[in-house]
């Protein structure tokens, strides 16, 4: 789970390791046990607001236990913790049997999340104020895509997905505002899969959120960012430079200025067998394919000197570069097939990542 000074991780059946940019080490967070509920599901999620502090929240779908012929009710409970793994806040609100959980997360202290009805199949987003326990609004829609893990950008604009006619299976995204509801911008087209929930956020042009068959929107106005992408598009924050994976090539966009900077053609892509973009960092693109692990200039596409010396045993590759937020990096291990694992987070309050910060990739 990511936002942009916070990032947490399942360690164990319910147990969360948080990092954030309040404290210099983890926080460890395990929800308390109630022997008078059943937890039926929990899902996590981070605080997506970064003029908030760090947080952590964990929405869990609860049932009273029955008393005699007594059923018990449900409930979905949020809980929120800081990021040295300290309870803040506790509130419940009331839902009928059967909701289900998809994803949830948290803007300031508002919570928003996804649910369906198991009996109606009906999608449902609402936003909770966990200050004052309100639910603030709430809407509903056909389909079942409810468990995308909720895009709610920088500006307060909550990204959601709506069915328009099930039968035919096309669908629309929606901008909803986080703290009315009111929907800001839609975008119709064939039914797709909102992009895990990351936010990508590049200063001084929007936030923007991905859409897997499409490309990179503007959360904001819910506008098209540069081309389109067939692959979940890479964003260099920092650079402000926009990496998509289009009609079998590789393109570089200033966001900025909307300029392509630079264009591998689709034929030179395929000469790299397996190309796999795999981050956009500090002006340079890892990438895999059937040479290894390889690092290019991202406005030439030339070889850049953090590329890892080949290993003709094709050993795992260390500390590369997977996903990067305003304070954090997750790195990874990228195997000889070019498979990865997350392995450890680089983290720093101040923001100040580059490339000089990464660990050295020899194995």
């Amino acid at each position: 789970m990511f936002g942009p000074r916070t990032v947490a991780r399942r360690v164990q059946n319910a147990t969360y390791r948080i990092f954030g940019a309040e404290h210099a080490t983890p926080g460890s967070v395990t929800p308390p046990v109630n022997p008078e509920r059943e937890v039926e599901q929990s899902v996590a999620g981070v605080q997506q607001n970064p003029d908030s502090p760090s947080q952590l929240m964990i929405a869990a779908v609860e049932r009273n236990r029955a008393t005699g012929l007594s059923a018990g009710g449900t409930m979905i409970v949020f809980r929120t913790y800081d990021d040295a793994g300290t309870a803040q806040r506790s509130v419940e609100i009331s839902v009928d049997e059967g909701t289900l959980i998809g994803g949830a997360a948290l803007y300031g202290s508002t919570a928003v999340v996804a649910t369906n009805h198991t009996d109606t199949d009906t999608d449902t987003y609402r936003a909770v104020d966990l200050t004052s326990g309100a639910t603030r609004w709430s809407t509903s829609c056909a389909g079942r895509n409810f468990d995308a893990a909720p895009v709610v950008g920088y500006a307060g604009i909550w990204a959601v997905e709506c069915d328009l006619d099930p039968f035919a299976g096309t669908s629309e995204i929606r901008g909803l505002d986080v703290m009315s509801g009111a929907v800001r911008w839609a975008v119709p087209g064939a039914r797709t899969t909102l992009g895990g929930g990351s936010i990508l956020q590049i200063p001084g042009s929007g936030t923007m959120f991905a859409r897997y068959e499409y490309g990179a929107f503007d959360i904001a106005t819910g506008a098209q960012v540069g081309p389109h992408s067939r692959e979940f598009p890479q964003v260099d924050e920092g650079q402000g430079l926009l990496v998509t994976r289009g009609d079998g090539g590789v393109q570089t966009t200033d966001v900025h200025s909307g300029q392509r900077i630079f264009d591998l053609s689709a034929g030179d892509a395929d000469r790299l067998q397996g190309l796999t973009i795999l981050c956009a960092f500090d002006g340079r693109i890892w990438s895999w394919s059937d040479g290894g692990v390889g690092v290019s200039n991202a406005r030439t596409g030339a070889s850049d000197p953090l590329t890892p010396a080949r290993d003709a045993s094709r050993a795992p590759q260390p500390n590369i570069p997977l996903a990067v937020g305003r304070s954090w990096i997750v790195l990874g291990t990228v195997d000889s097939s070019g498979g990865t694992s997350a392995t450890a987070l680089l983290r720093d309050p101040r923001g100040s990542l580059t490339a000089s910060s990464l660990p050295t990739t020899s194995p």
